[in-house]
C-alpha cells in the first residue's frame, strides 16, 4: 500500500525551479513524502520525499500505478517521476519525463559539460594578457591571427542570426526579430512578431513531441495547407500548455492532459471553459500516439469502447469482469441520456 503525506514549505517559486521549464506562477509548495507500506504487518519499507513541490493528491490526479511501476505528476517541475516496486518493497528510480525524454539523456547533457568547461578553462588560459614587449615574435604573431579571427566573427552577418534564433528565457522578454516578411509580399505570416510566443519559456521535451506530432498532422493534412496555417495561428497557446494530470494506459503508455497555466493553478474555477488536450504517450519510444482536445467526438467513441482503459489500469488481470458502457447496454443508455442533455442544453452544451 502507497499512503502519501504533505506538510506546507515556504520556499519561493525560484528556489524551487529544477528545469527551464519549471512553472514560475505556483502561489504554495509543499513537501511531500510517499510510503510504501506492508499491509500484514504495517511496517513502512521505503519512502520518498520530494521537496518543495505542486502535486494534485486528490482522486490520484497527480500519481497513478500500473503494475510494480508507480508514477508520480510534479506540476511545478512539469515533470512524470516514474518508480518501480521491489518485490521486497523498496523504490527504485526508473525515469523522468518532462524536461528530458530518455532515461539517459541527463549523462549526454553530463558529458557536453564537461566538454564545454574544459574548453572555457583552455580559452581563458589562450586569451590571457600577453605582454608584447617581452613576448616572443610567433606568440605575437598568434595573438594578432587570433584577434583578426575574432573581429571577423563578429562582424558577420551569421553571427546576428544566431543571436537572434537564441531560445527565449522564461523570465526575459527578448529583443522582436526584424521583419523578415519585407522581401515576400505573398507570403500569409503577419509581419509583425507574435509577442505571446517571444514569452514562452523554454520548451521541454515531451511537449516538443506534442508539437512535432500537431506539426507533422497539419503537413500532411490535404486541405490546401488550411490545417498548417491554423496551426501556426495557435502555435502560442500550444507552446504555452502544461501538463496538468496524467495516468498510466499500460506499463509502456500513458494519457497526458495539458491545460492553461490559469486552470493548472486554480485561477479558474470552471476549467471546462478552456481548452485542453489529451496526449496519449508511449514513454519507451518517446513517441506521441495521439493528441485530441476535449471536444474531440473521437476520442470520445473510445472513451465508450472501451472505458475501463481509462478509468482504471487492470494491473495484472488478464481480462476484466466489470459493467462499462462497452459491455452494458443499460449503462450505454445512462451514457447516451447524459450527453444528450449536454448537447442540448437550453443554455448551450
Amino acid at each position: 500500500m502507497i499512503l502519501a503525506s504533505s506538510s506546507t514549505s515556504n520556499c519561493s517559486a525560484e528556489e524551487a525551479r529544477l528545469y527551464p521549464c519549471s512553472l514560475n506562477c505556483i502561489p504554495n509548495f509543499d513537501d511531500i513524502t510517499f510510503y510504501l507500506v506492508e499491509i500484514a504487518t504495517g511496517k513502512v519499507c521505503d519512502s520518498r520525499t520530494y521537496k518543495n513541490e505542486y502535486i494534485h493528491l486528490s482522486y490520484h490526479s497527480g500519481v497513478s500505478l500500473a503494475g510494480n511501476l508507480f508514477s508520480i505528476m510534479s506540476i511545478q517541475n512539469q515533470t512524470i517521476r516514474i518508480l518501480h516496486i521491489k518485490e521486497d518493497g523498496r523504490f527504485i528510480d526508473v525515469q523522468d519525463i518532462g524536461w528530458l525524454s530518455y532515461d539517459d539523456d541527463e549523462l549526454v547533457l553530463a558529458r557536453y559539460r564537461d566538454f564545454d568547461l574544459q574548453y572555457n578553462a583552455q580559452r581563458k588560459i589562450v586569451t590571457s594578457p600577453v605582454n608584447h614587449k617581452n613576448a616572443p615574435p610567433d606568440i605575437m604573431e598568434l595573438d594578432d591571427e587570433k584577434y583578426a579571427y575574432s573581429s571577423s566573427f563578429l562582424s558577420s552577418d551569421s553571427f546576428d542570426d544566431m543571436m537572434e534564433n537564441k531560445v527565449p528565457s522564461p523570465n526575459i522578454s527578448p529583443k522582436p526579430r526584424q521583419n523578415s516578411n519585407s522581401h515576400h509580399p505573398n507570403s500569409s505570416i503577419p509581419a509583425e512578431p507574435n509577442p505571446t510566443i517571444e514569452a514562452v519559456a523554454p520548451i521541454s521535451g515531451i511537449k516538443q513531441r506534442m508539437l512535432s506530432y500537431l506539426f507533422k498532422k497539419a503537413y500532411n493534412s490535404d486541405d490546401g495547407g488550411l490545417a498548417l496555417r491554423h496551426f501556426y495561428q495557435i502555435f502560442a497557446q500550444l507552446a504555452s500548455l502544461v501538463m496538468w494530470k496524467m495516468q498510466f494506459i499500460d506499463e509502456s503508455r500513458f494519457l497526458i492532459k495539458f491545460g492553461s497555466v490559469d486552470c493548472v493553478t486554480g485561477r479558474h474555477n470552471e476549467s471546462t471553459a478552456h481548452t485542453t488536450f489529451f496526449v496519449i504517450y508511449n514513454f519507451l519510444t518517446t513517441e506521441v500516439l495521439s493528441v485530441y482536445d476535449n471536444a474531440s467526438e473521437e476520442f470520445l467513441a473510445e472513451f465508450e469502447n472501451s472505458p475501463e482503459i481509462f478509468q482504471r489500469v487492470a494491473f495484472n488481470q488478464s481480462f476484466s469482469r466489470d459493467s462499462t458502457y462497452a459491455n452494458n447496454i443499460y449503462a450505454k443508455a445512462v451514457l447516451e441520456k447524459h450527453l444528450y442533455a449536454i448537447r442540448h442544453a437550453r443554455n448551450g452544451g
